[in-house]
């Protein structure tokens, strides 16, 4: 299933109960809410009773390390398992208008979305591993405003959950207002690889990524991230069909290369980047234009998720 960033304003969790809500989370499905170590993830809440003032109504980390409490409001993971109770810390607290009325300041017309980085520390199933004791337990989330806690929702923690960034909201809403979205993914030196700045064949190009999971040596929660903090092995599968999908590609589909770096790019919080280099295409592939968006899609594939990135290759 591919990763991707959606709202999602129709999961339904209130069970008739005031307070607190989760009414989604994450990039895809709301059930089970996938999380990776060190993942940057938002979860979208209703029964606040904070009301931001307009007009941007957020709240944003000034600095890092992050803070664990934004806006009066903080987070929790517990694991059962192992008995651990993580502080979480966040990145943004952003809220968004429901109602009609664009002035409203009612708790019940706004929906919350927190957008935090999940523990390095939260220990993740690995379903190779069957046991009849599952030893990680259960894990949740508690959710506290001033103060005062909601009810605890289920997580679901898994080693990977990757999500390719775009120009389209990454960690939480579209709000580019952008169709197609656009991958972010750049040459050597920064620059956005485009139609007009397409990859060239030999140089090594970077797709930068949200939820590889644990790194060696381990990162710290909530800090700036040295360079060289390496992810788990993920392989790149290169399709040069015009305007392919990101999926398991079928055999024959794809040809798999090995990235030459994978892992947190320094300096930041949760990010990860995935440097890889561009290969000659095949003497067929067209070029960008005339209704070919993407003549290259690279597809990053971990060990239980997969999300990639489409851009323009130069063909001569």
């Amino acid at each position: 299933m591919r990763i991707g960033v959606v709202f999602l304003m129709a999961c339904q969790m209130l069970f008739g109960q005031a307070g607190i809500a989760l009414v989604g989370a994450g990039y895809v499905n709301p059930i089970p809410v996938r999380v990776a170590p060190g993942q940057v993830v938002t979860f979208f809440l209703t029964g606040l009773q904070t009301v931001l003032p307009p007009p941007f109504r957020a709240e944003r980390a000034p600095s890092v390390p992050l803070p664990v409490t934004l806006a009066g409001i903080s987070a929790i993971i517990r694991q059962s398992g192992p008995g651990t109770s993580l502080p979480v810390p966040l990145l943004s607290v952003e809220q968004l208008n429901t109602c009609s009325d664009p002035l409203a300041l009612s708790p019940d017309c706004m929906l919350t979305a927190v957008t935090l980085q999940v523990p390095f520390e939260m220990k993740p199933r690995n379903p190779l591993i069957m046991t009849l004791i599952d030893l990680i337990g259960t894990t949740d989330i508690t959710f506290t405003e001033n103060g005062l806690p909601g009810r605890s929702f289920q997580l679901s923690p898994v080693m990977d959950s990757i999500h390719a960034l775009t120009n389209c909201g990454n960690a939480r809403t579209d709000d580019s207002g952008s169709l197609p979205c656009q991958s972010l993914v750049t040459h050597a030196g920064g620059a956005l690889v485009s139609a007009s700045q397409p990859a060239k064949p030999g140089e090594e190009l970077v797709i930068y990524a949200y939820g590889l999971g644990n790194t060696t040596p381990a990162a710290e929660t909530g800090a700036a991230a040295p360079w060289g903090a390496l992810a788990s092995p993920v392989r790149i599968d290169l399709d040069f069909r015009p305007n392919a999908g990101t999926s398991r590609p079928a055999s024959g589909i794809a040809a798999t290369y090995q990235p030459t770096y994978v892992g947190l790019a320094a300096g930041s919080v949760g990010l990860y980047q995935v440097n890889f280099q561009v290969p000659q295409p095949p003497s067929d592939t067209p070029p960008c234009g005339g209704g070919v968006d993407s003549n290259l899609t690279a597809t990053i594939q971990g060990f239980q998720s997969f999300d990639g990135a489409k851009l323009c290759v130069q063909t001569q």
